[in-house]
């Protein structure tokens, strides 16, 4: 995984300030800060009387369980680096598997639902106090606005975690209302944070000109001890793969059903696609294969090529 990195976090979240200034001298890549002073996440839990030998102690709040790609590798997969480093972690999310079993099923929340996932992330807050830092992934309370997710906080130091441009979803919502209560949510949570960890370079300069006091720019890795490669079978044919979700299949895959038809005809290729669920291709006929995390390394290892197909634009 990407070490260094977590190595750095793990230095903030411990709150080993000086051996990360002195690596931020050194011009350490991903790490920067809005002043020149290091800004210390929460007092070192050693410093307390009577709390000598007391582990550093979070609340991860993190939006999916391990069905979400997002918790799992930038979340619950870093659990076991974060025990070693005698941090420890409860970790309360969301959303539970059956809720994004039953999205991707096509089917939509109830209300009843939706009012008992607000209702668990709110008993969650109300336990905070028993740790020292919370871990956000992207927010607290979603679609909620940023004075009633800053009232429930109660000045508790915090980390924001965002792997996506998430801001985007507020800032361009089709509703108006969306736009007036939520647009400016993401940028007060970030600005009102202890750290801000970005995935990527541009997450990074978003965090910085929404006024974060300190930044980790850690891109998601995955463990590559899950991704062996296999002997694939050579009477298989040449394969592409895909794997994600079934709403960003129908987002980005229909678009390019005429590239997949000219391949499979006329070069005799193969097009698998993981975790999908059908869906109609014009001229194509896949191979629809469910994904599962035990699964995933092994059905990658198969790919000859595998395809990432975005569009375009900000997000």
């Amino acid at each position: 995984m990407a070490g260094g990195g977590v190595t750095r976090l793990c230095g903030l979240l411990r709150g080993r300030e000086g051996a990360l200034a002195a690596g931020d001298k050194k011009g350490a890549p991903g790490v920067s800060r809005a002043g020149a002073h290091a800004i210390p996440l929460v007092a070192p839990p050693h410093s307390a009387p009577g709390a000598r030998n007391r582990s550093l102690s979070i609340l991860a709040l993190p939006r999916y369980s391990r069905l979400g790609s997002t918790t799992r590798l930038r979340f619950l997969d870093l659990l076991p680096i974060l025990r070693e480093e005698g941090i420890a972690v409860e970790v309360s999310s969301f959303f539970d598997d059956s809720y994004l079993a039953r999205l991707y099923e096509g089917e939509r929340p109830s209300l009843g639902s939706l009012a008992g996932y607000y209702g668990g992330r709110l008993r969650a807050l109300f336990k905070m106090g028993r740790h020292d830092l919370l871990w956000l992934e992207k927010e607290a309370l979603p679609w909620l606005p940023w004075w009633f997710e800053r009232a429930l906080l109660r000045g508790r130091p915090y980390v924001v975690d965002f792997d996506d441009a998430w801001y985007l979803r507020y800032q361009g919502h089709a509703n108006p209302l969306v736009r007036g209560f939520l647009a400016g949510k993401l940028s007060a949570l970030v600005r009102a944070s202890r750290l801000a960890v970005a995935g990527s370079e541009r997450l990074e300069e978003w965090a910085r000109q929404a006024g974060a006091r300190s930044i980790l720019r850690l891109p998601t890795a995955v463990n590559l001890d899950r991704y062996a490669p296999s002997e694939k079978p050579r009477e298989t044919g040449f394969t592409i793969g895909w794997i994600g979700s079934p709403s960003t299949a129908a987002a980005y895959l229909p678009p390019l059903a005429p590239v997949f038809a000219e391949l499979t005809k006329n070069a005799g290729c193969r097009l698998e696609l993981v975790g999908s669920g059908p869906i109609r291709l014009d001229g194509v006929a896949p191979t629809f294969l469910p994904w599962s995390e035990e699964e995933e390394g092994r059905l990658i290892a198969l790919f000859d090529v595998g395809i990432m197909p975005l569009e375009q634009d900000l997000w």
